[in-house]
């Protein structure tokens, strides 16, 4: 199989689709070390899968809602899950592609449970005012931090490793 990758990554299963890669697979995602010949056309289709890409040699001309963007060595790409698109190769290239299964929509946590004030009657020693503003600081702030899932945080974390695998392996 074409493209210029190290052979540890050579030895990796062929993926078996419309193009040549080796894939590796991880838990919720696939990796897909992907090489085109030059003059390859993929036409316009979707997936279920929400995929990221950087080029690492040649070039991709993308079109995504009917809008086509030259995407360039080092150049990340982003196409959404069920998103029509098509792509075009004019000269060999070769990409890492990260198929992630589509998102569930985030889980909405309980809301904080705040202590409940003491009747007006009754007098807060300091202490107890203190224990009592640190806990409504601490549940507004629980309101303003958005409630990433492990999904998004290891999707991002793998993106990352892998760029910075790439930043090595190219350098």
């Amino acid at each position: 199989m074409p493209g210029f990758y190290p052979d540890i990554i050579k030895s990796l299963p062929l993926y078996d689709g419309r193009f040549d890669a080796y894939k590796l697979e991880a838990k919720g995602s696939d990796v897909l070390f992907a090489s085109y010949p030059a003059g390859t056309s993929i036409p316009s289709h979707t997936h279920n899968t929400d995929n990221h890409g950087v080029i690492t040699r040649g070039e991709l001309l993308l079109t995504l809602n009917g809008k086509v963007q030259r995407v360039k060595v080092g150049e990340w790409y982003h196409i959404p899950a069920n998103v029509e698109h098509s792509a075009v190769f004019e000269v060999e290239t070769d990409e890492i592609e990260f198929w992630f299964q589509a998102s569930t929509p985030p889980r909405v946590s309980a809301p904080p449970t705040i202590p409940k004030p003491p009747v007006a009657n009754e007098a807060l020693s300091a202490g107890d005012r203190d224990e009592l503003s640190a806990r409504l600081i601490m549940a507004e702030k629980q309101k303003q931090t958005p409630d990433l899932s492990k999904r998004v945080i290891y999707k991002w974390l793998a993106i990352f490793s892998i760029s910075a695998i790439l930043l090595i392996l190219v350098f």
